[in-house]
């Protein structure tokens, strides 16, 4: 199973803190999206604030809870970013500090890659739904209800 986030634009919202990414530039939610191998979608997880990090929306959105099975020791695996390390989760390696990655770590990493290029394009495919792309307008009470769940 792969995992990515994607942040939903809903526009800027009177009263409530944390929704502006500084990575994306807009308001959002941050969700959370389990996809197969084959780049079909497993799973949505609840939605964060747009503010919040990979690896804490991985949490709280309920999506660690629900695949904890997958990537326990002997589990199965998931496969994530770089954004996730520390998760317990498979990540491509960071460069080390004033130095560069070994060819074997650069090789894995692009293994890694090309295998999650499926979550990318189920999260691509949920971004073409109108509700996604132009964002969403309606209260946020209703968020979790409408288009995703």
């Amino acid at each position: 199973m792969l995992v990515d986030g994607l942040v939903v634009p809903i526009g800027e919202r009177d009263g409530i803190e944390g929704l502006y990414s500084d990575k994306k530039g807009y308001c959002g939610q941050n969700v959370q999206v389990v996809a197969t191998l084959s780049g079909r979608l497993a799973d949505v997880g609840d939605p964060c604030p747009g503010s919040m990090h990979d690896s804490r929306a991985f949490r709280q959105s309920g999506i660690a809870a629900r695949w904890a099975a997958h990537y326990e020791p002997d589990g199965i695996g998931m496969t994530e970013d770089k954004g996730y390390q520390g998760t317990g989760n498979r990540t491509p390696y960071k460069k080390p500090p004033g130095r560069e990655l070994t060819d074997a770590r650069k090789a894995c990493n692009t293994a890694l890659n090309r295998i999650r290029a499926a979550v990318e394009r189920a999260i691509a495919h949920l971004k073409c739904w109108k509700v996604l792309k132009t964002g969403f307008r309606r209260s946020l009470e209703v968020f979790r209800a409408y288009g995703l769940y």
